[in-house]
């Protein structure tokens, strides 16, 4: 399983740094790193999705692994509509900055969470 998650992980990376990128540079955004930042998001998701359907339809799941699922879903939640409040054209609360941040880790450390438990 390590080896199918490296795409997932690389574009998880990708994101990660993305969006440290436009968190120094600040506004106006940069529409490039913007799109890659979102595009890698959304295709870690997906990728991630596959690999969690696969494994729950393989009958080897146990309890413990349902725990940073359910958490990178809610992550995933508050961190798309978070992330699409802040790059509005309207700046963005404190609060919204605050979300994403919080989002993020917590998907960080499911993520890897999750990596160990399978």
């Amino acid at each position: 399983m390590v080896t199918i998650s490296i795409l997932p992980g690389t574009l998880l990376l990708l994101t990660l740094l993305t969006g440290f990128w436009l968190y120094k540079t600040g506004r106006p955004l940069n529409i490039p790193i913007n799109t890659i930042h979102k595009l890698s998001a959304v295709a870690a998701v997906i990728l991630t999705g596959r690999i969690v359907v696969s494994h729950l339809q393989s009958g080897k799941t146990m309890i413990l692994e349902a725990i940073p699922v359910t958490i990178v879903a809610i992550g995933i939640i508050l961190i798309f509509v978070s992330g699409a409040i802040l790059s509005s054209s309207k700046p963005p609360k404190q609060a919204m900055k605050t979300i994403h941040r919080i989002s993020t880790a917590l998907i960080v450390i499911s993520f890897i969470t999750f990596q160990l438990l399978f």
